[in-house]
């Protein structure tokens, strides 16, 4: 899948081990860290960059529910009205990228890749490679050597695009199962952060964050209930 012209040009050749930095999540309220990794000094960087441009020149891959900044969930809500039995909802995805089931994540990009009609040797080369290079998970900070306990550094190239791919799989999966109910009346992800508008009561609401929850162990949700009113990136709608 590689053009023998441009192996060469995958090299890192001045590589060094990642630095570890953090950075405030502003549309929090109370701006927590998240923990980036600089993973352009990684061995792995220009492959990880060439395999997620691959993949997505292959795929056109754009998860329906992913909005990219504040301004285009404000203009998808505009002038929407809904009953009073309606409520705001958000879900937070605790340390996403450090527990994405990355075997998971890499068979729905498979799944993808196959069904577009690929070739099965170009996808168990791609499939290898990405897997490859999630391996490089090591970063140093104040001096010291870290090794992530999940297999996707924040600030890597490959993160989006996997993290994306997981969740728009875990989308597909929990609002077909709970289509028949009709209580998701709007659903709308930013990276780790859910804004959801749920139609219907509390109690069939904690059974959906139960459903949430079964679809991987390695990722928990935390739930904000609001009314008519909710903080999210930086919006009240």
């Amino acid at each position: 899948m590689i053009p023998s012209t441009q192996k060469k040009s995958l090299y890192v050749m001045c590589y060094s081990t990642p630095c570890l930095y953090g950075q405030l999540k502003t549309h929090k309220s109370d701006m927590p860290i998240r923990l980036l990794i600089t993973c352009y000094t990684s061995p792995a960087f220009l492959l990880s960059r060439f395999l997620v441009n691959w993949f997505q020149r292959r795929t056109n891959f754009i998860a329906p529910h992913s909005i990219q900044k504040s301004t285009q969930l404000a203009n998808e809500i505009k002038g929407m009205r809904f009953t009073p039995d309606c409520h705001l909802i958000s879900f937070y995805v605790s340390s996403m990228f450090t527990n994405i089931p990355i075997g998971k994540a890499v068979d729905a990009m498979y799944k993808i890749l196959v069904k577009l009609g690929v070739n099965l040797d170009t996808t168990d080369e791609f499939e290898e490679l990405i897997l490859l290079c999630a391996e490089q998970n090591i970063c140093k900070f104040d001096g010291k050597m870290f090794k992530f306990p999940g297999d996707l550094p924040v600030g890597g190239p490959m993160s989006s695009l996997i993290a994306k791919v997981l969740m728009d799989r875990l989308e597909h999966w929990v609002l077909r199962r709970w289509s028949s109910f009709g209580n998701v009346i709007l659903w709308y992800q930013y990276v780790d952060d859910i804004f959801c508008i749920w139609q219907g009561s509390y109690s069939y609401l904690d059974r959906f964050q139960k459903v949430l929850h079964s679809f991987d162990s390695n990722l928990q949700f935390t739930m904000e209930i609001s009314g008519c009113q909710i903080h999210y990136l930086n919006l009240s709608p």
